[in-house]
């Protein structure tokens, strides 16, 4: 913190009588806010900021909005208690403002008390992601506290491109319209922590959320990037930490998705124990198809959700025209399973037999622990026998 990167600490830039919105991830995300909040919060303090002048907004994007007791968990029992902690209603139009477009087209809506800071400052963490390459940075913004027309966008963006030619990549055309919105919005500050795989944490970042966050996503690349000579026939992901639901633990399939061989074979294993989607149930209803038939139902009008659009062809794009996959949960049952275009297995083990079925008992396979953040990085895309 007393070392920012690309702006001055934090101290040289609050002052008294602004009005400080913190912007600050879900519990979707293992952020360890509560261990960095009290850092900022009293440096706000000794810049004469009051804990009144102070807010927390839950950038949620579009999940649902925490209890009481899992934001006590995530923010401090202290920091709840002593300062408003309010949730981002993206579904609410009144809460929303309009800034109009960005050059490239893309709608920039927004939570209005984003906008009326004086002071906006981020706190997120940076793990490898499929839709803008890494997270953190400015994405605490966008999708964090934006409206779903410009979230559908943004990630409407992402799925026209496959998983390793966006994930581990921090310049791709979907960033450049993150960065472009936290922008308009106005991203004051950013605090970004790199985590390892037991959620310990390796760096903190402050400063610019441009050039803070590139350093920080070069730190994030050394902990989750992981070398692989070819590509495997057989890959089994483990969502963890993503997986409450199907929605989060999906990053499991977009990291799997960088290794396997095209007509390989995924084993996806969550224990999604809130199931597909509360907040998306077109997800469950639907269930996942190829790309050419997610881009039919988008141009059809089927789909208005570009968001949901988005997911189905990120996904639909792996387990339909890229590889077949298996998932082991305790959280679905068969006939969910297999509705949503999946193969179901009871257990992992019955899972990699079904898949030597498939590709042969010879088959090379890769396990990839916390699926929902590592960064397979293949030198050789055809696989080499």
């Amino acid at each position: 913190m007393e070392s920012p990167i690309g702006a001055p600490p934090l101290e040289e830039i609050a002052r008294r009588g602004q009005k400080t919105v913190i912007l600050v991830d879900d519990n979707t995300r293992v952020t360890p806010t509560a261990s960095i909040l009290p850092g900022i919060l009293r440096r706000l303090s000794r810049c004469g900021i009051p804990k009144k002048d102070v807010r927390l907004l839950v950038a949620t994007g579009t999940h649902r909005a925490m209890t009481i007791e899992e934001k006590r968990a995530k923010y401090g029992d202290c920091v709840c208690g002593s300062y408003q902690v309010v949730d981002h209603e993206w579904d609410n139009p009144a809460a929303m403002a309009d800034l109009g477009s960005t050059a490239n087209g893309t709608r920039v809506i927004v939570n209005k008390i984003a906008l009326e800071a004086d002071l906006l400052i981020g706190v997120g963490h940076i793990v490898p992601h499929r839709v803008p390459g890494f997270g953190g940075g400015g994405k605490i913004v966008q999708p964090g506290v934006c409206g779903a027309i410009t979230t559908g966008q943004t990630h409407w963006l992402s799925a026209q491109y496959d998983s390793y030619e966006i994930m581990g990549k921090r310049d791709n055309p979907v960033r450049v319209e993150i960065d472009t919105v936290a922008s308009m919005v106005g991203l004051d500050y950013l605090f970004n922590a790199v985590l390892d795989r037991r959620g310990r944490m390796v760096r903190l970042l402050a400063g610019d959320f441009v050039e803070a966050h590139r350093v920080g996503c070069r730190v994030s690349e050394s902990v989750f990037g992981v070398n692989v000579p070819c590509e495997a026939d057989i890959v089994v992901s483990e969502a963890y930490p993503s997986d409450l639901d199907l929605w989060q633990a999906v990053k499991g399939l977009f990291a799997a998705d960088c290794l396997v061989r095209r007509g390989g074979v995924i084993i996806l294993v969550a224990g999604l124990e809130e199931g597909v989607s509360h907040q998306h149930p077109v997800v469950e209803a639907t269930g996942y198809h190829g790309a050419r038939e997610i881009q039919s139902m988008v141009d059809r009008g089927e789909l208005p959700d570009m968001t949901v659009a988005a997911h189905l062809m990120h996904v639909g794009r792996i387990i339909v025209d890229r590889a077949k996959t298996i998932l082991v949960s305790k959280g679905l049952d068969r006939a969910t399973t297999e509705g949503l275009g999946f193969v179901y297995a009871e257990n992992a083990a019955s899972a990699i037999c079904l898949a030597r079925d498939i590709v042969g008992a010879d088959a090379k396979i890769a396990f990839l622990s916390n699926g929902g953040e590592i960064l397979p990085i293949v030198r050789q895309r055809e696989r080499i026998r």
